[in-house]
Formats: structure tokens, C-alpha cells, sequence
């Protein structure tokens, strides 16, 4: 079977190497995949190194300052996934990781919240700045504080603020406790004072809702080196709907960036010295779309690659600021972080595709809770078939699909006689000058006419260029899609790509294992869209 073990511990420092030693064969006691590591006290890769060489495995930090805080993620020499992308702060308390597990991506947030309560509110209330939206969310770590009264020696009465910002981080991004949903009534504790008067459950595991069903475990195990014990989480990966490469879409926010728009001109100005080497110009137009579509993601990678090295690199500027206490230093820096981290918000209001926001620090976290949850309205773990048994294999899923939209999409018979009765009784028909208005070529005022009457905003088809698209680079595409159109009109057939659309699930209400109570919508391609609506209109 399939599993993901996974373990956090706050270790109270790994100052001595006996203590790292002693860790080290603890850890490998537990034979976990990741491992999530808090209060290091580990403020520079010189004293990270000294664990390294103990350690073996991989080792991702976020550095403390001076002799506190430090959060870190190790995984063992073996380990068979793959860390596709991390972020880290400037005071060592949040370490994000993007994994990809047996193709499987989750996004691991190891955290060490703030002792003060003022503290934890602003943390908690920025946590998401460091979530990763291609994974499955998961956050562990020493949170500090608590929501229940079980979950603290002889507590009556938890603080409001603490209680506030867990329920309202949980209910933002579906996440729930884990070992809390499994043991409702029950109290045990990770944090125990020398004398055993005060102890509370403020190490644990937050997952996404739609993991929960695939929670083995989650234990509390009791450890002799720290003042904090080992809280494990095991999940089965089998039946994970595993999350297929999606589909392109143009990222819209393109569109004002200079460098961007002069690329993709020069793209498209090279590409029509190409035209004679192609059969028709329809094979050309669809080789276009996919070169201009190679060219957007290339443009975006590096731009993400280089946002993210720029991150990272202020990131660590920040630390050595915060070390050497250079206070003027550290506010500038502060501000240029910022403001990076507030054009990744932007691109998150942009995939959650809403209609409206609210300026404000509120409206940010609003898209990012938005992003995630329009993706998990839009998916389903498990069907039921047409005998009632409920399927959850991917195979089963698509079989399920298919008979149920291969049945319910089936012509019925039609009586031709019945069709040409109802035609010939018609009392009116078109003049002349209505039918030559309805045939012959397209012309450029009729294109442009037509692209400004389609609305923005809205998902494009299989070729993923939006009304947007064709809006800005009219001047540089206009003629050749006027040609590719009216080559189609002589030629009886559209390009190939032009035949295609996306089918997308839509949730209408009710049990969502059944297909019926899902709505099925269809995405053209908006060169499509363009001539369908000169005819129509």
C-alpha cells in the first residue's frame, strides 16, 4: 500500500551535536517520508551543515534569528519524491514546500507560531502569502496556541483572539485538525512544562477536508529529548484521484507587461514568414496558436523563476539584516517583500476569476481562499455508477462519465417526412438581398465588429487564448485570421482546432456522486466563437 508518513517535532534547539545524534536516531526510529522540524535555532548554513552531515537526507531551512526560532523540513536518503518549489521567511518561523509523491503534489507548510498572542493574530493572519496552489495543502508544526478547552491541562476558558484566528484560517481554506475530528471528546497533550502542572496540544496537523478520508493515523508518541513530544501522520495513497497536467490558459496579466507584448510580436511577425512551408493556411493558424502558446508559458516560467529567486534572495538579505539589527535595512526590505508578495496576490485574484474585490489586506487573503476553493468545488472524489455501487478509481470515473453523457447525449430518432411538412408550411423566406447578406467572405469590419460585441473575462476553449488576447494583438493577427476564415468559407471546413471544445463540469445541487447533478458546459475556441457570431448576426 501506498502511504505518506509524515512526523513534526519541535526539538528545542539542535545546538550540541550528542542532541542532533540523539535526534537523528530518533527520526530514523520513526521511519517517516517527511519531517518537519521546529524551534531549531539554526540562524546561518554553517551550523545547518553540522546537521546535514548527521542527517544524510535532503534538508530545506528557514533560518532563525540569534539563538531562536528556525523551522526546517528533512527527508530521509531515500525518500522517492521530489521538492518542485520552496518559500521561507525572514524570521524562521515558515518553511513551504510544493512535493511531488508518487505524482501526487501536496504543499507542506512547516510552522513555529509566535509566543504572543499579538504576534500569533498578524501570523496567523499572512500564513497564506506562503501557500502553494498546486498542491494539496497541509500545515504542521507548533501552532502555540489552542481553540479547545481539551486541548490544555485544567482550561476553562480559551483565549478569543487564538481561537478566532484557527477557526477562521481553517474555515478559509478547508482545513480541518486532524487529530482533534478523530478523537471529538478526548484530551492528550504535545507540550509538557518540568514538572508536569501545565501541558497542551499545540503541536498538530491542519489538512484540506478532502484528505481526511485518507488518514491511517494521526499520533501522539511520547519523546525524551525536547519538552515537546512527535505527532505522526500517516495517509494512504491509494484511491487519491491524482491530478491530471490541466490545460493552458493565457494569463490575461501578460497583457501589461511591455517586454511580454514585444516578445510575442516578434513571435508572431517570424512565424508568417512561415506560411509557404504549410499545406493551407488553416495548418498554419493552428501551428501558430500552439508557437504562441509555447512562447506565453517560456515568458512566464522565467518570470516566475526569476520573481521567485528575487523572493528568496530578499528573503535572505532580511535575515542577516535582522541579525546584525540594522534597522533601517530591515524596513526597506520589508517593503520591497512586500510589495512581491503582494503581485502574487494579483495573480491569484486572476485564477480565482472573480467579478469584484474589496482593496485591503481582507480582498487578498479573499483570492487566495478563492483560488482553492473553486478548485475544490469544481472536482469529485468518487461517482456512483448506474447500479448505485460507488466507483473512485480514475478508470471507473471516466467509464462512469461516458456511459452517462454517451446515453443522455444520444440523438432520437427523427421523422424526415414530419421535418419537411413543418418546412414547406413556413409562410415566409428570405429576399435576395437577405440571402447574399447571409453568404460570400468576411470582411475586417465584420471580425473586429464581432470580436468587441464577445464578453471578457470569460474561460477560452482548448487553445486557451482569451477575447483579450486577440483584443490586444488585433493589429498583429487581424488579417491572417480574416484569410484562415474565409480560406475555410472556399474550402468547406474549419481548422482543426477550430472543431474542438472543452467539456467542464459544472456541481448544479444534491449528492455530488451523481453525474445528473453535475452540469456539463462547453468551451469554444474564440476564433470559433469570432465566425459563428459574423454568421449569426
Amino acid at each position: 500500500m501506498d502511504r505518506l508518513k509524515i512526523v513534526c517535532f519541535n526539538v528545542r534547539g539542535l545546538g550540541s551535536t550528542g542532541k542532533s545524534a540523539k535526534i537523528v536516531q530518533e527520526l530514523n526510529h520513526l521511519n517517516c517520508d517527511v519531517i518537519l522540524l521546529q524551534e531549531t535555532h539554526v540562524s546561518c548554513k554553517k551550523q545547518a551543515e553540522k546537521f546535514e552531515k548527521l542527517w544524510k537526507g535532503k534538508c530545506f531551512w528557514s533560518f532563525g534569528t540569534g539563538k531562536s526560532a528556525g523551522v526546517a523540513v528533512v527527508f530521509p536518503p531515500n525518500f522517492s519524491g521530489k521538492v518542485i518549489r520552496f518559500l521561507f521567511d525572514s524570521s524562521g518561523r515558515i518553511l513551504s514546500l510544493l512535493i511531488d509523491f508518487h505524482n501526487l503534489f501536496f504543499n507542506i507548510v512547516n510552522i513555529y507560531s509566535p509566543n504572543a498572542a499579538s504576534d500569533r493574530k498578524i501570523f496567523f493572519a499572512e500564513l497564506h502569502h506562503y501557500f502553494l496552489s498546486q498542491g494539496l495543502l497541509l500545515i504542521g508544526g507548533d501552532f502555540n496556541c489552542i481553540d479547545n478547552v481539551l486541548d490544555k491541562l485544567n482550561c476553562s476558558v480559551v483565549p478569543s483572539a487564538d481561537k478566532t484566528s484557527l477557526v477562521t484560517l481553517m474555515s478559509d481554506f478547508s482545513l480541518i485538525d486532524v487529530w482533534r475530528k478523530q478523537n471529538l471528546h478526548k484530551s492528550s497533550f504535545t507540550w509538557f512544562n518540568s514538572d508536569r502542572s501545565q501541558a497542551s496540544r499545540i503541536d498538530r496537523f491542519f489538512i484540506i477536508k478532502s484528505l481526511f478520508s485518507k488518514v491511517l493515523s494521526c499520533e501522539i508518541l511520547p519523546c525524551v529529548l525536547s519538552d515537546h513530544d512527535f505527532v505522526k501522520l500517516v495517509f494512504s495513497l491509494e484511491g487519491v484521484v491524482k491530478r491530471g497536467t490541466g490545460v493552458w490558459r493565457f494569463n490575461n496579466s501578460l497583457l501589461f507587461d511591455p517586454d511580454f507584448k514585444e516578445n510575442l510580436k516578434r513571435v508572431i511577425s517570424d512565424f508568417k514568414l512561415k506560411i509557404p512551408d504549410f499545406a493551407s493556411l488553416r495548418e498554419w493558424w493552428d501551428s501558430l496558436k500552439i508557437e504562441i502558446g509555447k512562447a506565453c508559458v517560456c515568458f512566464s516560467v522565467r518570470k516566475h523563476r526569476l520573481r521567485n529567486q528575487k523572493r528568496i534572495a530578499l528573503t535572505k538579505r532580511l535575515i542577516r539584516a535582522k541579525n546584525s539589527l540594522q534597522s533601517v535595512v530591515v524596513d526597506d526590505l520589508e517593503n520591497q517583500l512586500s510589495s512581491l508578495i503582494s503581485k502574487e496576490a494579483e495573480g491569484a485574484k486572476i485564477r480565482s476569476r472573480a467579478q469584484w474585490f474589496e482593496e485591503g489586506e481582507k480582498s487578498t487573503r479573499y483570492f487566495f481562499r478563492l483560488e482553492r476553493t473553486r478548485a475544490v468545488s469544481n472536482s469529485f472524489v468518487s461517482l456512483l455508477d448506474e447500479n448505485g455501487a460507488e466507483k473512485s478509481s480514475q478508470q471507473d470515473l471516466e467509464d462512469i462519465l461516458t456511459s452517462f453523457y454517451s446515453t443522455l447525449f444520444t440523438s432520437d430518432s427523427l421523422d424526415m417526412q414530419i421535418q419537411t411538412d413543418i418546412i414547406d408550411a413556413l409562410e415566409f423566406s428570405l429576399t435576395d438581398y437577405e440571402r447574399d447578406m447571409c453568404e460570400g467572405l468576411f470582411t475586417i469590419d465584420e471580425l473586429l465588429a464581432a470580436l468587441k460585441g464577445l464578453q471578457t473575462g470569460k474561460t477560452p476553449g482548448s487553445d486557451g487564448l482569451s477575447t483579450e488576447f486577440y483584443l490586444h494583438f488585433w493589429e498583429d493577427l487581424s488579417v491572417s485570421l480574416l484569410s484562415v476564415l474565409n480560406e475555410s468559407f472556399h474550402a468547406g471546413s474549419l481548422a482543426e482546432s477550430q472543431y474542438e471544445g472543452l467539456l467542464r463540469l459544472i456541481h448544479k445541487k444534491d449528492d455530488r456522486r451523481l453525474p445528473k447533478n453535475w452540469h456539463p458546459i462547453s468551451l469554444l475556441n474564440t476564433d470559433y466563437k469570432l465566425a459563428s457570431k459574423i454568421i449569426t448576426e
